[in-house]
């Protein structure tokens, strides 16, 4: 199954992205390359031209096509296409081709035909003929060995003594310059808290306080009169007199007010007074006649703008006789001097707005007064002569003087739903509260940094208020990475500066940015290694390309008690980040490896330099082979093998010796639950399981067994055991935080917080996600539903990798010591000791190796039999 699906991987559809992948990281290995150092000389300059100037010669990447036919078209794609009909390529062959194309694979068909040709071709007039018989006729003719030749011997003492004339004739050699730099990268930790808005206040009281300043004053006013007269009444003096605007001029008056108030006192402010009749009396004067049959009424109270005067008018309901007429009031002047609505707490409107919301239990009554009117005083203040209520108070009258506000705002406290912990028990925990704020922890601590703040989800009441803030704070560490530039001059030591075509060289793509190509090639790399594909509707252990996606990821949740101590979403100590890279990479190396063993079982395993050491050789077949075979490089041998059968079993022998190595390896650092897991152990032979193959998601599973048997053991809560993974995870920066929202479902209730992840196989492949949503329109769907859908091989193809910002992920490997530095990359750390394979503690680099393995070996003597071999 894990073959299958990493043959599935390796083909055409799956390879595309990859290859696509591959060229984004040739491009940014030479994106920058134009800004590098170039100190070419003109001599360089004009090589390079040259260069340029026989590439724009060239038609187009495609250089031929062919037909069914066997009709040939060079540089389709010119301007100039040259075609050339199979019957002048290869004369005599036209019409059907099936009697040539039906003999593949069949050696004795293709014999056959071979000996018709040769019999067709030994007398034939045409041009094939001619070129036949000149290759046969040339077995017969001399080939002497050149070894003994003079002017071969000469060119041996040349060749042989070249210090002598390298003065004079040094070539010109491209020299590769590395200047050191560094890039700043920060790798977050995120870090969510809850604030409550919980008012420790539980009771509240609303007092109404009103204050009023006023003058009673005594106002006696009568007059001598016929039927009307209006009289004025001056505050100030105390007199009563007759108005001018009296209709009986001839009418006497009689009256005082006492006490006399003092304008200036009263006035100087430019408040107003409203002046409050308290009661009116008959007022008969002695020794006068006195007639009680009238009607009176105040025409004008006394207020500061008309000088405190006041005008009363008298009127006569009994007939026209000449009469005494008086009255006596008791009035006041009154104004409002304050009022005020005072809570007994700063909190209590918040907890009056939380019984509104729902989020308080509680009532708001008024105790006091419960009336639209209030007396002060004896002053009868009344609607709008007084404040409202403050808000958010609502249905209380102006006239309350009291408001009483029993509540409780306990929305947090209460039971968490009950669930199954690691160890199988049922945990139905109470949340009581008490810790309405732990961010603290994050602003005391110098290495955070506050990100945002919002309301949890569920926690908002209808009035808009919030009753638990969720913020996020980044607890994580910036990193200096150390990277590299490039850049070529050329050194011309000698006083001939180039001959032929020693200056000019292919210019290489370099980038001087080293790190960042690094990244881009763990791009590719980590796409094979993420990838699903379903198992095609054939079976057979195939799988349907077209069904593949990559950096798939997984939700997870976990629970928390609202402004209490529960916390399954703490994440543990003890999680290293640097020990799960490594995995990854081990693994990956022992998976690669494994797929090329099984690739190199069906190849040749013998380089020539070890046929050409047997003794009997075909040196022709020996010469035109690879120096050096792939199992050559990859068990990097320099002892020949006598045979095919005897590097057959090497090869297994050193297979089954790094996969024990491998698994040795895990099951010391991780454990054996975790190394059983990736590793079948059947009769002493170790191999990779078979549903793993190199897959990511087999390395993270095997990582969390091993992890959360160390934190079962140091648990403080007893949380659910994906609770735990989680965990975990994020300390491995694996998960991307999709949101938080309150558990329970009543409103005016936050007792649980539940936060959601969607996590991934590794940091990269989470990186990717986050990066290349945006760009592909993709959303993360909400906290309860999230979407962690990987991404599907044309949606890979869309994405713009120029904008993808891998620096994260540079900085995380800095961290876990896998970054490859420039500065030390030799060739000894790459092909040698420094290398995967060396499992035997004393593999020489590629340099020593080429050397060892030609040493004594006759490769002139080779060369001349493979040449006779071929007459």
């Amino acid at each position: 199954m894990g073959h299958g699906l990493m043959s599935s991987l390796r083909g055409p559809r799956f390879a595309r992205p990859i290859a696509f992948l591959l060229s984004v990281s040739i491009y940014w290995v030479s994106a920058t390359a134009a800004r590098a150092n170039h100190l070419a000389d003109p001599i360089a300059d004009a090589a390079a031209h040259g260069q340029n100037a026989g590439q724009a010669f060239v038609p187009s990447p495609d250089i031929a096509t062919a037909d069914g036919e066997g009709n040939i078209t060079f540089f389709p794609n010119s301007a100039t296409p040259l075609s050339i009909p199979a019957g002048e390529m290869f004369p005599g062959a036209s019409g059907d081709f099936s009697a040539y194309t039906g003999t593949y694979g069949n050696d004795a068909a293709m014999q056959s035909l071979g000996t018709d040709a040769q019999a067709v071709l030994e007398t034939q007039q045409s041009y094939p003929g001619e070129a036949y018989r000149t290759i046969i006729d040339s077995r017969l003719l001399s080939m002497p060995d050149m070894r003994t030749d003079p002017v071969w011997s000469q060119t041996d003492a040349t060749l042989n003594d070249l210090a002598s004339i390298a003065s004079d004739f040094a070539d010109c050699t491209p020299v590769t310059t590395t200047v050191a730099g560094t890039i700043t990268t920060r790798v977050p930790d995120y870090r969510t808290c809850e604030r409550l808005y919980q008012p420790s206040q539980q009771s509240c009281t609303l007092t109404h306080d009103i204050g009023v300043d006023q003058f009673l004053v005594t106002l006696r006013a009568g007059v001598y009169f016929q039927h009307d007269a209006i009289l004025a009444a001056d505050f100030k003096t105390g007199r009563v007199t007759l108005d001018p605007s009296s209709p009986e001029q001839g009418a006497i008056p009689y009256g005082e007010v006492v006490p006399t108030l003092d304008y200036n006192a009263l006035c100087a402010t430019g408040d107003s007074y409203s002046y409050q009749v308290q009661g009116t009396w008959d007022w008969p004067r002695p020794g006068y006649p006195y007639d009680a049959s009238f009607t009176w009424s105040v025409l004008q109270a006394p207020t500061c703008q008309n000088q405190l005067v006041a005008k009363i008018m008298l009127t006569d309901v009994g007939g026209w006789a000449w009469y005494f007429s008086g009255i006596e009031q008791q009035a006041r002047l009154w104004k409002k001097t304050s009022e005020s609505w005072q809570w007994s707490s700063p909190e209590c409107p918040s907890v009056v707005q939380g019984i509104q919301d729902g989020f308080c239990a509680g009532t708001v009554q008024c105790t006091v007064n419960n009336s639209d009117c209030a007396e002060i005083n004896g002053v009868r203040l009344c609607g709008t002569q007084l404040e409202p209520p403050p808000a958010p108070v609502q249905g209380i009258p102006n006239g309350c003087l009291r408001v009483e506000v029993p509540a409780n705002c306990g929305f947090n406290t209460g039971g968490l739903q009950c669930y199954t912990d690691v160890n199988g028990n049922l945990q139905c925990p109470q949340n009581d509260g008490g810790n309405a704020d732990n961010c603290t922890q994050y602003e005391s601590n110098p290495n955070c940094g506050f990100i945002s703040s919002r309301c949890l989800e569920g926690a908002q009441g209808a009035s808009g208020s919030c009753y638990v803030y969720e913020e996020t704070w980044d607890c994580g560490v910036t990193t200096t990475v150390p990277t590299a530039s490039t850049g070529t001059t050329y050194d011309c030591v000698g006083p001939i500066r180039c001959m032929g075509n020693d200056c000019v060289a292919q210019e290489a793509e370099r980038n001087p940015d080293f790190v960042r190509a690094v990244a881009a090639l763990n791009t590719a790399q980590f796409m094979s290694m993420d990838a699903s594909c379903a198992q095609a509707s054939q079976g057979g252990g195939h799988y349907d390309v077209n069904t593949c996606t990559v950096f798939a990821g997984e939700p997870y949740q976990c629970k928390k008690a609202v402004g209490g101590v529960v916390d399954c979403c703490k994440t543990p100590d003890g999680v290293s980040l640097a020990e799960y890279i490594n995995l990854i990479y081990k693994l990956n190396d022992a998976g690669a490896f494994d797929t090329a063993a099984d690739w190199l079982s069906t190849s040749p395993l013998r380089g020539a330099w070890e046929s050409l050491r047997d003794p009997i050789v075909n040196s022709w077949s020996s010469v035109k082979d690879w120096f050096a075979s792939a199992w050559n490089n990859l068990s990097g041998s320099t002892t020949a093998a006598a045979t095919e059968q005897a590097a057959s079993f090497s090869l297994e022998q050193f297979k089954q010796q790094m996969m024990q190595a491998t698994y040795e390896w895990v099951n010391q650092l991780f454990g054996p639950d975790a190394a059983n897991a990736l590793f079948s152990n059947a009769g002493g032979s170790v191999a990779l399981n078979e549903s793993v193959g190199a897959t990511l998601q087999w390395i993270t599973t095997a990582y969390m067994i091993y992890t959360i048997a160390i934190l079962v053991i140091n648990v403080i809560w007893e949380c659910e055991e994906r609770e735990f993974e989680l965990g975990a995870k994020r300390e491995l920066k694996l998960c991307t935080h999709m949101g938080s929202y309150c558990a329970n479902k009543v409103l005016g209730s936050c007792i649980e917080k539940r936060e959601s992840y969607c996590c991934f196989s590794s940091p990269l492949s989470r990186i990717i996600q986050e990066q290349v949503r945006p760009q592909l329109a993709m959303t993360w769907g909400s906290a309860e539903n999230p979407s962690c859908t990987g991404l599907s091989l044309d949606q890979i193809s869309r994405v713009d990798w120029s904008t993808v910002n891998l620096d994260e992920w540079i900085g995380i490997l800095n961290l876990a010591g896998k970054l490859p530095n420039a500065s030390n990359l030799n060739l000894d750390r790459v092909t040698g000791s420094g290398n995967t394979l060396n499992i035997y503690g004393n593999r020489p680099d590629a340099q020593t190796r080429a050397v060892q393995r030609i040493d004594g070996l006759d490769t002139t003597g080779a060369r001349i039999d493979a040449g006779q071999q071929l007459r």
